[in-house]
C-alpha cells in the first residue's frame, strides 16, 4: 500500500471508529461506504497506472529494437566505406609508386 493511500485509508478508519464511539451508525456507514469506494479507486487507478507502463514498455522495447536494428546497419555501413577507403589507399600508393617508377 503506498504512503498516501496508507494515510487516507488510516484517516477514514479513524473517523469510523470515533464515529462507532459516538453512537453515530449512519456517518459510521457512511464513512465505511467512502472508505470502500476509495480504495477501488486507488486499486484502478494503480492498475490503469500498470497498464500504461506495461504499454510504454512494449513501446519502448520495440523502439529499442529499431534503434538496434538501425545501428547493426549503420556498422556495417561504416565497415564497408572503411573497406572502400582502405582500397582507394591501396591503389593510391600503387599508382604513386608506378608514377616514381616511370
Amino acid at each position: 500500500m503506498t504512503k498516501p493511500k496508507r494515510i487516507v485509508v488510516e484517516d477514514l478508519t479513524s473517523l469510523a471508529v470515533l464515529y462507532s464511539e459516538a453512537k453515530d451508525r449512519h456517518a459510521g456507514e457512511k464513512t465505511s461506504r467512502e472508505l470502500e469506494e476509495i480504495e477501488k479507486e486507488f486499486c484502478n487507478a494503480q492498475e490503469s497506472v500498470q497498464e500504461y507502463l506495461d504499454a510504454n514498455k512494449d513501446e519502448l522495447s520495440s523502439q529499442a529494437s529499431g534503434f538496434s536494428g538501425k545501428l547493426r546497419n549503420l556498422h556495417s555501413q561504416e565497415t564497408k566505406a572503411r573497406k572502400c577507403v582502405t582500397e582507394l589507399e591501396e591503389r593510391l600508393r600503387d599508382k604513386e609508386e608506378s608514377v616514381k617508377r616511370a
